[in-house]
């Protein structure tokens, strides 16, 4: 059985079908394209065709995350979104948001990004292991996300995701697995003037980073380890594959910061850090590194966190790294921005998460004039093709 598959976004907002409840879009009501050879109906869930992969007899390669599943009739990839049918591969990305909710930029792990300022965070939901399972009422369309954006006065739009219902392990939730919608969402909030964010885990393959880049100002990427031993334990992205992730969205342009959050006895050994320090260095030494403590962990004994974060800011000055942010600790210095050159000049200080700025006029260090690291204006990279560059969200 076929039918109409979603049409992406225009000044409406999204089309749907009729299973995927939404909010309509600025025109009113949601329209129905007529049935095309381009959706393919799996009980009420409407799939529609993929991209990234590759045709083999009987089956289908596919080339959106590291695995590179080969898919054979009817099977689905781990990440519950891939089906083969029929020849063709389809994927149940449909475009659907769990949640939209403005937030903080700072939250995201992002201190170089519009200090200061909010972010329209969309998560995207996670179609379900059982077709026949009604899916949840998602609470807006990708067209209306810039309107959203506006009214919460957010300067930028951030992508998340939520895993498929079979999909256990973290690698699954990565918005790059919802190719097919993420990268017209992007270029629409592109087109609408904001910056754009992508949440990761690092674990999309070249071809899918590489068609993203374009359309990405900024990524958050989180590297619980990069240690093999740690990655399988945890059912993670392979070392490899996150440096090799980090090396193309940089290449790229693409500014990328990095998470490491502490869990005790798994990924905090001094080895560990500082074999995640260096691979940022060797990547690029400007590469943010943030590093939190996952809740609950003095019950492994007091001072857990402390000692925590003392390994990650020695393996960093260790590695060379020129930003190493940390949380859940006693030190008073450890969320302040300093110059790069000078070392001991402050360029931003935050109290409570709110950042001040303390720059020079063209956002550099007052002592040696040398220009700050990151995306500190509200305009993309798209603004040098002729945008207007608008005045930074640094208060």
């Amino acid at each position: 059985m076929r039918t109409a598959v979603a049409v992406l976004p225009g000044e409406t907002g999204a089309q749907r079908p009729l299973a995927a409840p939404l909010l309509p879009g600025k025109g009113g009501a949601i329209s129905r394209a007529a049935p095309t050879e381009e959706s393919l109906v799996m009980g009420i869930s409407v799939m529609r065709k993929a991209e990234l992969w590759t045709a083999l007899p009987h089956a289908g390669l596919c080339h959106l995350c590291e695995r590179q599943c080969v898919l054979e009739e009817s099977a689905g990839g781990p990440c519950g979104l891939r089906e083969f049918h029929d020849g063709v591969l389809w994927t149940r990305a449909d475009g659907r948001f769990v949640q939209v909710a403005p937030r903080s930029i700072e939250s995201l792990g992002l201190y170089h990004v519009l200090p200061g300022s909010r972010v329209l965070v969309a998560t995207f939901l996670g179609a379900p292991d059982d077709a026949s399972a009604a899916p949840p009422a998602a609470t807006a369309s990708i067209g209306e996300l810039p309107e959203l954006a506006r009214a919460a006065s957010a300067p930028a739009i951030a992508f998340g995701a939520l895993g498929a219902t079979g999909a256990t392990s973290p690698r699954f939730r990565d918005p790059t697995l919802h190719y097919e919608v993420l990268a017209p969402a992007l270029q629409l909030a592109r087109d609408r003037g904001f910056v754009t964010v992508v949440r990761a885990r690092g674990g999309a393959t070249f071809a899918t980073y590489a068609r993203l880049a374009s359309l990405v100002d900024a990524v958050s990427l989180e590297v619980p380890t990069l240690n093999d031993a740690t990655v399988r334990r945890v059912e993670g992205v392979p070392s490899h594959v996150v440096r090799a992730s980090l090396a193309t969205l940089r290449a790229r342009g693409v500014w990328v910061e990095v998470t490491t959050l502490l869990v005790p006895g798994l990924n905090d050994p001094e080895s560990e850090l500082l074999e995640v320090a260096l691979s940022l260095r060797s990547i690029d030494p400007t590469i943010p590194w943030h590093v939190r403590c996952a809740p609950g962990g003095e019950q492994h004994g007091s001072g857990w966190a402390d000692r925590a974060v003392e390994r990650a800011l020695d393996a960093g000055a260790r590695a060379g790294l020129e930003y190493v942010y940390t949380q859940e600790s006693a030190g008073a210095d450890r969320e302040v921005t300093f110059c790069h050159v000078c070392r001991d000049e402050v360029l931003i200080e935050r109290f409570l998460g709110q950042p001040r700025n303390l720059m020079a006029g063209g956002l550099r260090c007052r002592r040696c004039l040398t220009p700050a690291r990151g995306l500190f204006h509200r305009r993309s990279r798209a603004a040098c093709y002729g945008a207007r560059a608008a005045a930074s969200a640094l208060p």
